[in-house]
């Protein structure tokens, strides 16, 4: 299985925790995480501000209810982004069309749920491959080249065999995810 970012999780990331914190860790070096500087104004893959965006409130209640951050962009949009970021390996599927960022808020939780389509096509996967795990764990947990470094098996030699567990783990993946994500 793999994502639409596989080689530059590392760059996505990155991005990821700029826009989420408006702190450029796109362009400060580890060693000064977090960063104290914000995104420069003229950085070509800065986000568009975000808003609000109404939702209807839930069943019995009239309280006004909004994702407190949001944005979308067109697929042409989001691929200018990549290349400034220089992430050259995303694999945005033809049939999509438009990018919606969003963020919670501490008052809102914002559940992302995957596709069906794609859900159904990794579990069909999943019958019949092997569970793949994004390389860079196999970088953290591979034999030590130094004093000092991880001394734990690599996750790629360790296959899931066929069956019940590899949906163990596939569900267990996908509610971590979802629940680290959703604040």
């Amino acid at each position: 299985m793999s994502g639409p970012f596989t080689k530059s999780i590392l760059s996505w990331g990155r991005a990821v925790k700029s826009w989420a914190t408006g702190l450029d860790y796109v362009n400060t070096e580890f060693t000064d995480h977090p960063p104290s500087a914000s995104i420069p104004a003229n950085a070509p893959w800065k986000l568009p501000a975000m808003s609000p965006v109404s939702v209807p409130p839930p069943a019995g209640t009239t309280d006004p209810v909004a994702i407190p951050n949001a944005v979308a962009l067109t697929t042409a949009q989001f691929v200018k982004l990549m290349e400034a970021l220089k992430i050259d390996d995303a694999q945005i599927p033809a049939s999509v069309k438009r990018i919606v960022i969003v963020q919670a808020d501490e008052e809102t939780w914002i559940f992302r749920l995957p596709p069906k389509v794609h859900l159904q096509e990794s579990e069909e996967e999943l019958k019949v491959a092997d569970y793949s795990v994004p390389k860079f764990y196999d970088d953290l947990y591979s034999p030590p080249k130094t004093a000092g470094a991880y001394a734990a098996p690599s996750v790629n030699r360790y296959p899931i065999p066929a069956g019940p567990e590899r949906f163990r783990l596939h569900a267990n993946r996908i509610g971590e995810y979802t629940l680290n994500n959703c604040m």
